[in-house]
Order: C-alpha cells, then sequence, then structure tokens
C-alpha cells in the first residue's frame, strides 16, 4: 500500500506504529528510509521492539552486501544492484514485512531491490510512505511501484491553522491538506535583501524568542533552502 501525505499529516507516526503492530503480530519486519538522521531517529523509536529493525537503505545493502561502503556517492547507482543479486542467492528473504518512510527520496530501482528482500516476494507486506509535493521538486525519484493500493492522509496534525494557510501558497501536492490544528498566532514574515540581513533578523527573532518569550532552543527548528545531500 502506498501511503501520501504532505509533510505534517502524520506519515512518519503512522509508518512506525504500523511496523510494530506487525512485528508485534509476528512478521519479520523492517522500517527504512533513504536519510541517515532519519534512521538514527527511527532506531530510537523501536529499538526494543521485537522482531523489527530500522535504518536507512544503504544500511541494508551493507548488511547484505559485504565491502560496500554506506558513504558511497554512487550509491545510488551501485547499491541497489548489489542488494538485488545478495537476495538471488540466498536461500532465506530476510523479512515478511518493509516499511518504507519518505518513499520520495527513493530513485526507482531502491524499491525493485527492497521487494527482493521480502520473504514471500510480492505477496508479502510493503508500505511506502511518500510526499508528492517533494516529488515534484525532485521528479528523478518517488516513483513508487504503480501496483500498490493508494491511501491519502488529508489533515496537517503538525502545524497551526495560520501557519497551514500560509504554506499552501508553496504547495504542489497531489493530496489535498486541511488544518487540524488550532488557529495559532500569525505568521511573521521579514523580508531580507542579502545573507548579512537575513543573519541578522534571524538572530533578531530567536533572541526574541529565548529571552522575551522564553521558549527553550530545543522547542525551535530553523529551517534553510540548503542542505547536505542525503541528510
Amino acid at each position: 500500500m502506498a501511503i501520501r501525505g504532505a509533510a505534517g499529516s502524520g506519515k512518519t507516526y503512522v509508518a512506525v506504529q504500523r511496523a510494530r503492530d506487525l512485528a508485534r503480530q509476528g512478521f519479520s519486519t523492517l522500517l527504512v528510509c533513504y536519510a541517515e538522521p532519519l534512521a538514527r531517529f527511527l532506531k530510537s523509536l523501536v529499538a526494543k521492539e521485537p522482531n523489527m529493525e530500522a535504518m536507512s537503505v544503504r544500511e541494508l545493502a551493507s548488511r547484505f552486501v559485504p565491502g560496500l561502503d554506506p558513504n558511497d556517492s554512487q550509491a545510488d547507482d551501485i547499491f541497489p544492484c548489489k542488494l538485488l543479486d545478495a537476495m538471488a542467492v540466498r536461500p532465506q528473504r530476510p523479512y515478511e514485512a518493509i516499511l518504507v518512510d519518505e518513499g520520495q527520496d527513493f530513485i526507482a530501482d531502491w524499491f525493485v531491490a527492497l521487494e527482493s528482500c521480502l520473504a514471500g516476494g510480492r505477496r508479502s507486506i510493503l508500505y511506502v510512505f511518500h510526499d508528492t509535493n517533494n516529488q515534484v521538486i525532485r521528479p528523478d525519484r518517488g516513483r513508487i511501484p504503480e501496483d500498490l493500493m493508494t491511501f491519502d492522509l488529508e489533515e496537517n496534525v503538525r502545524n497551526t491553522q495560520c501557519i497551514c494557510r500560509t504554506m499552501q501558497h508553496y504547495y504542489l501536492g497531489e493530496v489535498p491538506i486541511g488544518p487540524r490544528g488550532p488557529e495559532g498566532r500569525a505568521v511573521e514574515f521579514h523580508p531580507c535583501t542579502n545573507e548579512t540581513e537575513l543573519k541578522q533578523r534571524l538572530s533578531q527573532a530567536l533572541t526574541r524568542l529565548l529571552l522575551v518569550e522564553n521558549l527553550l532552543a530545543k522547542e525551535i527548528v530553523v529551517l534553510t533552502p540548503k542542505g547536505i545531500p542525503g541528510e
């Protein structure tokens, strides 16, 4: 099954809960994602669960194919085929249920390799949780297997209604999304003409939030348009 939803619709929460349910029913379960930071977070959530593992897809390939380096810059070109070959010669496949979080990060070859890890082939349990908005941004990724049934998460359960209305202008996904949270405070805009001014405005905003409004640092997230590949 393919579960579609925008950011804040609860995809990761649902993925973790469904993975736990399957593991507790006795299924050998894998919760897998592409980004290493997310993999570490998922591991922390399910570390004590029986019949269940959480890891990045690169770590998965490295486990079953000796000699692979998870940090290889060519991993997307090499690892899926290597994993597929490794599964072809195994007498028993390692998992009965695989749940993919942030499926829009994966190229199509990864899904073929992941399905090869299922004990019952295509009759086994496969869930792919993905955000079609991010797929618009990265069209080379997120080509979900076409034969999966689709279910949509249509509510934002993370943000206030004010934030949702503001971000709706930038949303390009296929799934309609409505706010479920409280109204919240008005969104503030701070236009900047250069990077120096941006840093000054950001510093001022953080200082106000921390020292005047008494928020804790762990309650604040700063998002940027720049990132590290794979993060």
